[in-house]
């Protein structure tokens, strides 16, 4: 599924904006911003390209799930 509509920032940009959060998706969202600041982290455009992205490196359990929660609270 592909983020459509009226938003002005990237996925990316928006999640990294969470890193500060106390909670699941602030955690991801450090990970994130981590592989950020490597170039680590793709530019994709679904849901899933990140999900796969995370899963090559080896990511499994919760932190898919908050994955998942932050795209659709995005």
């Amino acid at each position: 599924m592909t983020a459509k509509g009226g938003r002005r920032v990237s996925f990316s940009m928006w999640l990294f904006e969470q890193r500060k959060r106390d909670d699941r998706v602030g955690g991801v969202a450090h990970d994130a911003y981590q592989e950020h600041q490597n170039g680590k982290w793709p530019e994709a455009d679904t849901l899933q390209d990140y999900l796969d992205h995370m899963k090559e490196r080896g990511v499994r359990g919760a932190p898919l799930r908050a994955l998942d929660s932050a795209w659709w609270e995005y």
